[in-house]
């Protein structure tokens, strides 16, 4: 950077005026070297700037002025002066040829015409000096505000001495009178006096604008170097701006590609999730195809099962059932069909109504046997009627049953109300247990595991279908088989109800079992049994 050929130095606030400074600095080396005349450094005293002396100067020429052009003489002599000298150069040329004619008459007459003519020509190189004076300023002033250096101010401050020097000098002559004018044309003329300053203040002007030139060429180097810094900024910028321009292409083309991709993927998507909708379609008709051979097969397995199972087991409950409604029906007309209405006890109708396991016994005379047999016969009509699961062991005309054949019963029973439930795996795996089993727990255990498809069931043991050795057993595997179901986590409540119809008290009773004893009661106060005894929302039809 040449930044040093054209900008000023970093100057404070409290810096002056670079005309005034240079101004002094001219007058300072105008006092010191140019000059040791008291009265012309007393007269630059008064002057503030170089501007003010060119005044003063320019004062003093128009007064001149105004007297000169006062005489018509002095126009007249000024006239013949500059023919003179206009022709004296030929004249000159004769007298070098006749100088015993004319030479000192012409000699004299050339001196005060020449006086003459420079006393003219004093003033006309002190008002062109001043007009070029007057020009130079001007390009000073502009080359000191464009390029305020310290060497452009050193020599400005030159070129302000010469001028101050020059202009001072004039100032001189312009108040002088004319006979001092007249006598300093012949002893002073105007090429010893003036010439050096003009010389001396065009060179320093030429000074100024060889600085001004080298400032303005140093300023456009600056700015050719600042035009290929910015240039070189433009390329690199335009580089990068090429190469995110080629990114973006990129990131488009990246972009448009996932979004084929992912269109891709999402058709793809679409058509697995088609085939996957087929291939569940498919699997589920495979699966309704298999559920209905599976149950085709149940139903045949069932069949065979059912048959395998109430040929091994000799209680009837279907026999049994039918021949309670036989009995029923053939004591429809007869007198003897009202008894106590035990069936509106509370004590039966919380045993239907409680969402836990209950057992209850109805201890009836032998005189009411029939009407009981009446009212276990329409309970379970009316489950079945409700749909609700009712396991039944009832009197019938064979002899008494043992325990075995009971469970037997029990689990021919369960596996006939839902037969649609059941299927060829499961059905096998009961038989096979079945064929097993050898001990009133392993027929206990296939009961409860049939039991855990129920939500509610009700069973009615009537103890005379019970042989004397079971009655007992049966009791206590019926009170026991709530709590094996509780520990397989099965929530089957179980509604058992025993009929009893011995006098005396019960065989392995306790204080948890409820017992509905049945009395006898006036013929006025005695009422038929209904054929809707349960009034829970078991017993209401579905």
């Amino acid at each position: 950077m040449a930044s040093h050929w054209y900008l000023a130095p970093r100057l404070s606030a409290n810096t002056p005026d670079p005309a005034i400074s240079a101004f002094e600095e001219g007058l300072q080396i105008f006092k010191t070297k140019l000059t040791a005349d008291p009265k012309k450094r007393a007269r630059t005293l008064k002057a503030a700037k170089l501007q003010d002396v060119l005044d003063e100067v320019l004062n003093a020429q128009s007064q001149y002025a105004s007297k000169k052009t006062g005489t018509k003489t002095q126009k007249c002599i000024v006239a013949f002066s500059n023919k003179v000298h206009y022709y004296g150069k030929v004249l000159d040329v004769m007298v070098q040829h006749h100088p015993e004619y004319a030479s000192l008459a012409w000699g004299a007459m050339k001196i005060v015409f020449s006086s003459i003519l420079e006393h003219e020509k004093i003033g006309t190189i002190v008002i062109d000096a001043m007009c070029d004076v007057g020009d130079a300023l001007s390009q000073v002033d502009l080359a000191e505000t464009l390029y305020p250096t310290p060497k452009m101010k050193q020599t400005i401050a030159l070129l302000y001495s010469y001028i101050i020097k020059f202009l001072l000098r004039a100032l001189d002559w312009y108040e002088t009178g004319t006979l001092s004018r007249t006598l300093q044309s012949i002893t002073r003329p105007a090429a010893l006096r003036y010439d050096d300053l003009i010389h001396d203040i065009q060179k320093a002007i030429g000074r100024v604008s060889d600085l001004s030139l080298a400032g303005s060429q140093a300023e456009q180097r600056d700015m050719h170097d600042k035009l290929r810094e910015v240039l070189d900024q433009q390329t690199k910028m335009r580089a990068e701006l090429y190469r995110f321009e080629d990114m973006q292409r990129k990131i488009e083309n990246l972009t448009r590609l996932i979004q084929e991709t992912n269109a891709r993927q999402i058709r793809s998507e679409e058509k697995l999730l088609s085939y996957m909708q087929q291939a569940t379609i498919m699997n589920q008709n495979i699966t309704a195809s298999q559920v209905d051979i599976r149950h085709t097969l149940s139903d045949i397995q069932l069949t065979q099962a059912l048959t395998f199972i109430s040929t091994a087991c000799p209680v009837n409950p279907k026999a049994s059932y039918q021949h309670a409604l036989l009995i029923r029906k053939t004591r429809k007309f007869s007198t003897r069909t009202k008894c106590s209405p035990f069936w509106t006890s509370p004590i039966l109708h919380t045993w239907d109504t409680s969402n836990s396991t209950s057992l209850i016994t109805l201890k009836a005379t032998y005189h009411d046997r029939l009407n009981v047999g009446d009212f276990c016969t329409n309970m379970i009509e009316q489950l079945l009627q409700s749909r609700v699961a009712v396991l039944w062991i009832l009197k019938s005309q064979g002899p008494p049953h043992t325990i075995f054949d009971i469970l037997k019963s029990l689990i021919y029973q369960t596996l006939s109300l839902d037969q649609a439930a059941h299927t060829d795996t499961t059905m096998s795996f009961h038989i096979r247990k079945f064929q097993s089993a050898h001990s009133v727990q392993d027929y206990t255990g296939i009961f409860g595991e049939l039991l855990e498809r129920f939500d509610r069931v009700y069973l009615i043991i009537d103890t005379a279908a019970v042989s004397d050795g079971s009655k007992l057993e049966c009791r206590k595997m019926l009170k026991s088989l709530p709590e094996e179901l509780a520990d397989h986590g099965a929530k089957t409540l179980m509604k058992v109800m025993f009929i009893d119809y011995r006098p005396g008290g019960l065989a392995g009773q306790d204080d948890s079992e409820k017992v509905l004893r049945i009395g006898r009661t006036a013929q006025r106060k005695s009422k038929r049994v209904p054929t809707r005894p349960l009034q829970g929302k078991a017993g209401r039809a579905r």
